[in-house]
């Protein structure tokens, strides 16, 4: 909330490019009719909730939210007539009314939510008898490659750079978890499991500015990250992580897998 910007709205909007393949197969688990009406939480500039309005064609609506203001104006740019953006909070959808949508859908933000318990009290509220919800999100019990490589490198003695506490998710939830939190607060059949999706980056500088790019409010991230560093540790450090990285080298690029938990389930007082 605090890095609210247009250079912020710009940054997040490449960036989800590549959230972008997880959504879709997210919206596939899910089995999105034509005609359903689609609540997509945390919907950034809008990329997946413009596929998703084509999945329900003209007879079907979406609807998406996200806190930051820059990234909603950015999602009016797709312009789709049956897809509408605002500003919103996942943990408050009062300006929903009880039983207004048939999916509710979380792609890649259930770990950035302070109160999860609010935002899935919430998501059951506004879903329709037999209503489902789809979330993924960072599995807690399979870390992403990435986070392996950043804490073997730097141990406890982690940048303090420009948010680089906050990276990648602060709230994760394991399986286990994501599954209690969702039949405490209003939802059965759950069916939970982790997906792979696998990432591409030409060097070390594209993979800093995927995991840092979002946390970034001004100039080039990967710049803002090592220039956290004393000046006498930032050509090590790069070397360090180029190293590290070296070991996750294919024909294609650096391959980093990212692990997540997908998770289906309904509205528990008609849960089928």
């Amino acid at each position: 909330m605090d890095l609210e910007s247009p250079g912020f709205a710009d940054v997040s909007e490449r960036l989800s490019a590549r959230l972008l393949h997880n959504g879709k197969a997210l919206v596939g688990a899910l089995a999105i009719r034509p005609g359903e009406r689609i609540l997509d939480v945390g919907c950034g500039t809008g990329r997946l909730a413009e596929f998703v309005a084509r999945v329900v064609g003209p007879r079907g609506r979406v609807v998406g939210i996200d806190p930051l203001t820059f990234r909603v104006n950015l999602s009016h740019r797709r312009a789709l007539p049956n897809f509408t953006a605002r500003v919103g909070r996942a943990e408050d959808l009062y300006v929903f009314a009880d039983s207004s949508f048939d999916v509710v859908l979380m792609n890649s933000v259930f770990h950035w939510l302070q109160d999860q318990r609010q935002a899935l009290a919430e998501a059951a509220r506004v879903l329709r008898p037999g209503g489902r919800i789809g979330i993924s999100t960072l599995a807690k019990e399979r870390p992403y490659a990435w986070r392996v490589i950043f804490d073997k490198v730097f141990g406890c003695n982690q940048p303090a750079g420009e948010n680089s506490g906050t990276w990648g998710g602060p709230n994760r939830v394991d399986t286990d978890e994501l599954q209690q939190l969702l039949e405490q607060n209003g939802f059965g059949c759950v069916n939970a499991d982790i997906r792979t999706f696998v990432d591409h980056f030409r060097d070390v500088d594209e993979v800093l500015e995927f995991e840092f790019g979002a946390l970034s409010s001004h100039g080039n991230p990967t710049d803002n990250f090592f220039a956290s560093l004393p000046p006498e540790q930032r050509s090590e450090t790069r070397a360090h992580l180029a190293l590290e990285l070296g070991m996750y080298t294919t024909p294609t690029g650096i391959r980093l897998d990212r692990h997540l938990i997908f998770a289906i389930a309904y509205k528990a007082d008609h849960a089928r």
